[in-house]
């Protein structure tokens, strides 16, 4: 998550999705994937989706926060 004063944060899932229903990250690696971008989007959890995150905009004006 990204706030209005650019704060990146990790924001922990409050539950696991019901049914079949699939996280965000899922679902955006998924229409990657289906782009043909398999090597760019083979994440596992929300926490690698982060951590290249936080290494994409290292340079970046941007603070993280990893709470």
């Amino acid at each position: 998550m990204t706030n209005s004063e650019r704060m990146v944060t990790l924001c922990r899932a409050f539950r696991p999705p019901l049914g079949e229903a699939k996280a965000d990250w899922q679902i955006f690696a998924e229409v990657g994937q289906r782009l043909g971008f398999t090597q760019q989007f083979q994440f596992t959890n929300a926490a690698e989706v982060y951590a290249e995150y936080v290494q994409l905009t290292r340079r970046s004006p941007l603070r993280h926060d990893r709470h």
